[in-house]
């Protein structure tokens, strides 16, 4: 599972990618249970907001079967005064993940880190 910044990002990998399940304003909660139901492996894409909604629809089980990869995630950081509950939504659910990555192409040193975030191992690739 990819939690994306912004709607535009989604709908055009989803044009790659027929598979994927794109989330964000007007997909419905059925929607995304008639998804996780038909598919063994599941290819979802969501915004940030909409990363506790698919949660509350899978259930426990997303925590040990979904990889989470926050992608863009100095977008949590520049975003976070005007996108509040969507980027703190977003950080309550991510620890619960077995298994989770946070990615972005803009380096953000530590000190510039949300509290969320500090203490986390990170790998810089050159």
């Amino acid at each position: 599972m990819i939690a994306a910044p912004t709607v535009n990002l989604i709908k055009n990998k989803m044009q790659e990618h027929p598979d994927l399940l794109g989330v964000y304003g007007g997909v419905t909660n059925q929607e995304i249970a008639d998804y996780l139901k038909a598919h063994d492996r599941w290819k979802i894409m969501a915004t940030y907001d909409a990363i506790p909604r698919i949660a509350d629809v899978a259930g426990a089980e997303i925590y040990s079967k979904a990889f989470l990869l926050v992608d863009e995630y100095h977008r949590l950081l520049f975003d976070y005064s005007f996108r509040h509950s969507a980027i703190a939504g977003l950080l309550e659910q991510a620890p619960r993940f077995a298994s989770k990555t946070y990615l972005s192409a803009t380096p953000i040193e530590q000190e510039f880190l949300l509290d969320e975030l500090q203490g986390m191992p990170q790998t810089k690739i050159i």
